[in-house]
């Protein structure tokens, strides 16, 4: 019975163990995360697989330029009368043919099309290989937004934290004078009052930090009960990021590198072949093609032997009226031999074609002038999309100096702040002011402190946005 009990108590220690390492948090630093979402982000997939086919059509249009060969096999068994076609007689039996062929087509020149697809395709592969990396560029920003929110709920929740250890201690000391008798019992109620509304103010930020995980946790594609805690990145210092020197010079690097114009400028290029592709068609084509064949009959005859039987008349001399005789033979008959007839049946040709387009109901034409359209549309889109990326860089250098100034005046303005309350602690301990005169100045100084925050984080997304645009590291 005392074994048993031992073995239960290491059995329950073993699962409790084995339970705690499976709870256990996994820490994710920023690059990790961003990692993880690259390999496992649909989005990302679904990009490179479009990539994958825009590789096997440059093979393809590679390949153009071989010859197209094929081979073919023929078994038939025929019923009734037919023409044979290897004795060219009628066949009042069954019989059973087959032929074999070989054949060969090369284009020599159709108006250089074959050139201009690869060159296409050559394009619409770079322009596939940077519509990649703009889905891994929008991606990696996405997750590294999240990232921040989760370190400036982190630390809104830190000042709410602390907010509400000051309260407790306050809560504390006037206790002790109410009982003292030197503080009324209205301050006491004061003071709690505030606690009440500290808490909550706690629980709200602690939930935002929950929400926060919960959206990191969507963009890694991760279960809502994956257990994960972000690394505190050891220095996230706002100062050290500057504003960049030349708005314009920001704008022309990303001209220059997004992956976005960059895959549109290809596209462009690729819509500008597609315009030569459809002139080609009103070009004539020369073609060489070339074969070999043979054949097989079971009709086809070869004679063994012949023996001469007699004689019969076939007509009379004019002049002398004397009959004139055919010679009658018997012959014995067998069937031509397979390998015969695929001999004798060998054949081959080779030829040359033109192909010269004079009229198709204008459609040539047509495809021409949808090629320029669709160019033309092509080149809109490679200008809007300039414009979109020098807009957002000018709205994101707005927003980064509006949150640079911001973030300047509040850290400034919670110095102030910072000894105002410390200020007013000291009264409030002493007894020269009362319990509502010092929660405005703690609340003044716990907005001042969150304001703080949410600048200083506010201004690092913004700076991020910016070295995001320039194609710089986003590492925190």
């Amino acid at each position: 019975m005392e074994n048993n009990t031992i073995m239960t108590k290491y059995l329950f220690i073993f699962v409790c163990l084995s339970a705690s390492t499976i709870n256990a948090q996994e820490s994710w630093s920023l690059q990790k995360c961003v990692d993880y979402a690259l390999e496992n982000n649909l989005d990302v997939r679904q990009s490179e697989y479009s990539l994958q086919n825009s590789r096997t059509d440059v093979m393809q249009s590679r390949n153009q330029f071989l010859p197209s060969v094929n081979a073919s096999a023929y078994y038939g068994y025929n019923f009734g009368q037919a023409i044979d076609p290897f004795t060219n007689q009628f066949a009042q039996s069954a019989v059973n043919t087959g032929n074999f062929n070989l054949s060969a087509n090369m284009t020599l020149f159709g108006g250089l099309q074959n050139m201009n697809r690869l060159t296409q395709s050559k394009y619409n592969q770079q322009s596939s290989e940077y519509a990649y990396k703009n889905v891994q560029y929008l991606t990696s920003l996405a997750v590294t937004t999240s990232f921040l929110q989760i370190l400036f709920n982190q630390e809104t929740l830190e000042v709410a934290d602390k907010q509400l250890e000051v309260t407790v201690q306050q809560i504390e000391r006037t206790q002790k004078l109410v009982d003292a008798g030197s503080a009324p019992q209205g301050s006491l109620y004061d003071i709690e009052a505030q606690y009440a509304r500290e808490e909550l103010a706690q629980v709200n930020a602690d939930n935002q930090v929950v929400l926060a995980y919960l959206s990191l946790k969507q963009l890694l594609r991760l279960p809502g009960d994956f257990n994960m805690e972000i690394l505190i990145p050891a220095q996230l210092d706002s100062s050290a990021l500057a504003l960049p020197t030349s708005l314009d010079l920001v704008i022309q690097t990303a001209y220059d590198t997004y992956p976005s114009i960059k895959s549109n400028e290809y596209a462009l290029l690729s819509a500008e072949k597609q315009v030569s592709i459809s002139n080609s068609t009103m070009v004539p084509r020369l073609s060489i093609s070339g074969s070999l064949g043979t054949g097989y009959s079971g009709n086809a005859k070869d004679v063994v032997s012949s023996s001469l039987t007699g004689t019969s008349p076939i007509g009379f001399v004019e002049s002398t009226n004397d009959v004139v005789v055919s010679p009658s033979y018997s012959q014995e008959f067998r069937t031509k031999g397979f390998g015969d007839q695929v001999s004798s049946n060998f054949n081959q040709s080779l030829g040359l074609s033109l192909s010269i387009p004079v009229f198709n109901k204008m459609n040539n034409r047509a495809s021409v002038n949808r090629a320029k359209v669709n160019y033309s549309i092509q080149e809109t889109a490679l200008e809007k999309e300039k414009q979109k990326v020098r807009q957002d860089i000018e709205q994101a250098y707005a927003n980064a100096l509006a949150a640079f100034k911001s973030f300047k005046s509040t850290e400034k303005g919670l110095k102030s702040l910072n000894e105002a309350f410390n200020y007013a602690q000291k009264r409030f301990d002493v007894g020269m002011i009362n319990a509502v005169d010092y929660n405005v100045a703690k609340t003044n100084l716990f907005r001042a402190q969150s304001d703080l925050v949410k600048a200083k984080f506010d201004y690092i997304f913004r700076m991020k946005i910016l070295d995001f645009y320039q194609g710089k590291s986003l590492a925190l």
